[in-house]
């Protein structure tokens, strides 16, 4: 007989048993009460359990106020021989994809908020190091895009305005002329 058998041939066992799913349900329903001092209160017990078994959720997502905006970044990678390409997010498979993606989608979201301006040097720098992989061709300027734009209230057409952009950094590396 297994270890999970006789803990639950036992009444001490399933009173345990019971007694934690009991504690992981009231954790749940503290973390999806609407903000009250209830919540406030007992929210500091709650979190860390949750957290530790990953039941924790967020409905942010869908109310009280959603993004409405889509939103991309692009960096346009100048090269020394006159050409240039266009370097954007990279995406996965779509077995483990989704994960990967979602990453970096969330570093995307970040990086072209203005509040973040301290990282777009350090971006710019590292797409500029990846190059085009062509020998003699170096990396002469690269801009970061920020593209964007509006969604429309459900219902409504079209159910987007059109894609705006604007170069929010530029980047020129040592050593090449402006």
């Amino acid at each position: 007989m297994g270890l999970q058998e006789r803990i639950e041939a036992t009444r001490a066992g399933r009173v345990v048993i019971s007694a934690v799913i009991v504690v992981l349900l009231l954790a749940v329903v503290i973390g999806n009460l609407p903000d009250s001092a209830l919540q406030r209160d007992a929210s500091p017990y709650a979190r860390p359990l949750l957290l530790a078994t990953g039941l924790d959720q967020s409905w942010s997502v869908f109310a009280p106020d959603p993004r409405s905006q889509v939103i991309d970044l692009q960096a346009l990678v100048g090269l020394s021989d006159g050409t240039g390409e266009i370097w954007r997010i990279p995406t996965g498979g779509p077995f483990v994809g989704a994960y990967w993606d979602y990453r970096w989608r969330k570093f995307e979201e970040q990086l072209i908020a203005d509040a973040h301006s301290e990282l777009w040097p350090a971006f710019a720098g590292w797409v500029a190091a990846r190059g085009d992989g062509r020998s003699r061709v170096t990396v002469s300027r690269v801009e970061l895009v920020r593209r964007f734009y509006d969604l429309n209230a459900p219902g409504r057409h079209p159910a987007h305005s059109p894609w705006r952009s604007f170069t929010f950094y530029t980047l020129v590396p040592r050593g090449t002329a402006r």
